[in-house]
């Protein structure tokens, strides 16, 4: 337990994009954390009443709050840098103006990191989903959703370049970070589409520790008009692909050079370029580049041949164990991949 002399400062800054009817929910679930010492930042996206909004609502409720203006909307890894610039907290976190905290997420999260090592990056928590009016999403728990795409029991952090390749595993209002670490990697890069991933490859790729408390400490609402929502549109598409094929371009060493690993780098990018014979074909060569498995073709072709079929079905477990089968009727004893390491 945490005493009463070593709560260091934890910043949060909460960014808005007409979430209006959501704010004060999330302002609350700020407020309301049992962790005592907290510095709130306000960032609007838009130009709307917002901004006046918080102003009330700090001054009706007694808890201090920074409030920033955008002049001209900005990108989510834009913001997020810009609450990096503002914090002064040893930790911090972002989330959008939508999404809520448990009471208790900052305060069993510091006392996490700060039984951890210097080298600990960042805690991150399993979410749920919400919808727009709060109830939430059947099976949308990310253990449960992890058990039952990947039948994985349970996050291994030392793992985490393997996880990490899945590029699903950290819901980003989950975590709470090391301002120092984040800023002496760079923050986020602004060019990405999502701020996430990215930052969390940097860090793997730079050696930091990441923990993981497994509860479900954030509500994650999703929304009609959420990016998740639109990942079928040819405009998302493609900057996922590019994004996917550049990042795995610059961060490939940290997720290992088996098997497995290429067979699911093999499934993600034809699952993303759609079995675009082109598209496979720049999937074929960028693995190729990066790694040295017996028989690549062919285990290039049986996952673009069996992945439809699984994909529809969400079995994505099943996939990897009928590849599991096939891998060894291909493949010298010697190049198997751990069981353990799944």
């Amino acid at each position: 337990m945490l005493k009463e002399s070593s709560f260091p400062l934890v910043s949060i800054f909460a960014v808005c994009h007409g979430h209006e009817a959501y704010l004060i929910e999330t302002l609350e679930s700020i407020r309301n954390q049992s962790y005592p010492n907290i510095e709130l930042i306000f960032i609007n996206n838009l130009k709307d009443d917002c901004t006046q909004r918080v102003n009330e609502w700090s001054l009706k409720v007694d808890f201090p709050v920074k409030t920033v203006q955008n002049e001209l909307p900005g990108n989510i890894s834009k913001n997020w840098n810009l609450g990096l610039n503002l914090c002064h907290g040893k930790y911090f976190q972002g989330i959008s103006c939508d999404d809520i905290l448990h009471p208790e997420k900052i305060y069993k999260q510091v006392q996490m990191l700060e039984s951890e090592g210097e080298t600990t990056a960042c805690c991150f928590t399993d979410t749920i989903q919400i919808d727009e009016n709060g109830l939430q999403i059947p099976d949308s728990g990310r253990s449960d959703w992890l058990r039952r795409k990947f039948g994985i029991s349970e996050i291994d952090c030392s793992k985490m370049g393997l996880y990490l390749g899945w590029g699903v595993l950290i819901s980003a209002p989950s975590v709470l970070l090391n301002r120092e670490i984040v800023q002496r990697v760079g923050g986020y890069d602004e060019k990405y589409v999502w701020e996430d991933w990215q930052l969390w490859l940097k860090l793997a790729k730079g050696g930091y520790r990441f923990c993981y408390l497994p509860d479900n400490l954030v509500s994650v609402r999703l929304l009609s008009t959420s990016i998740s929502r639109k990942k079928s549109s040819p405009e998302i598409q493609k900057e996922i692909a590019g994004m996917f094929m550049e990042l795995f371009s610059l961060y490939h060493p940290i997720f290992g050079n088996d098997y497995y690993t290429t067979i699911r780098f093999s499934q993600k990018l034809v699952r993303i370029l759609r079995l675009d014979p082109a598209g496979w074909v720049k999937a074929n060569q960028l693995l190729l580049r990066h790694f040295s498995i017996p028989n690549q073709y062919l285990c290039l072709t049986i996952t673009s041949l069996l992945h439809p079929v699984f994909y529809l079905f969400g079995k994505d477990a099943l996939l990897f164990s009928g590849l599991e089968k096939l891998r060894k009727l291909f493949l010298k004893s010697g190049d198997l991949f751990p069981k353990d390491a799944r």
